[in-house]
């Protein structure tokens, strides 16, 4: 199993647009398995501020790959990550990691 993680710093004041952005995005892919949202949205939560998480789990790499290829291949996608970088700042990171 592969868990994979992105983690983004949202720039001020496009909170609440990038939260609802990511979760329409990951609702609209259901079919392709659960994938977690990370946010500092309830008091008395912490972690880095300013930062969205979206954590997706695989059963290997290329179940990994089939779903990013099938990812970029749809239109609503493209559109999804123009709207969504928008909404970030520059840095942020990327993991993968694998599940015990």
């Amino acid at each position: 199993m592969i868990a994979e993680r992105w983690t983004w710093k949202v720039k001020p004041g496009c909170w609440d647009e990038a939260l609802q952005l990511l979760k329409a995005e990951r609702d609209r892919r259901a079919t392709a398995g659960p994938a977690r949202i990370y946010y500092q949205g309830t008091p008395g939560l912490f972690g880095p501020l300013g930062r969205i998480v979206w954590e997706k789990e695989f059963e290997d790499e290329e179940a990994r790959q089939k779903f990013w290829s099938d990812w970029w291949s749809e239109p609503e996608s493209r559109e999804f990550n123009k709207k969504f970088w928008d909404l970030m700042e520059t840095d942020g990171s990327h993991e993968l990691w694998g599940l015990a």
